[in-house]
């Protein structure tokens, strides 16, 4: 296992993660606010959206802004967030 993906990869580049559910640990990632570090429990792995029950549900950003559109807090992930119905 490569304990630094992301400076090896990227020349010591520093990432800030929020609100986000990660399965790495670096020394070059900022971990802020909101991280969680679990099972997504995804449908499936080719659209990658996650089941009701998952841990995502409702843990994206809290800023308001990025409500899903029915005005709860978005999901994480790519499809959270009022345009995360696509």
């Amino acid at each position: 296992t490569n304990p630094d993906p992301f400076s090896n990869q990227y020349g010591g580049v520093m990432i800030e993660l929020s609100y986000s559910d990660y399965d790495l640990s670096d020394s070059d990632v900022d971990y802020n606010d909101g991280n969680i570090s679990t099972n997504p429990m995804f449908v499936d792995e080719i659209t990658y959206r996650i089941e009701a029950a998952s841990p995502c549900t409702d843990l994206g950003s809290p800023d308001v802004q990025y409500n899903d559109f029915n005005g709860s807090r978005n999901d994480m992930g790519a499809y959270g967030g009022i345009w995360g119905v696509w």
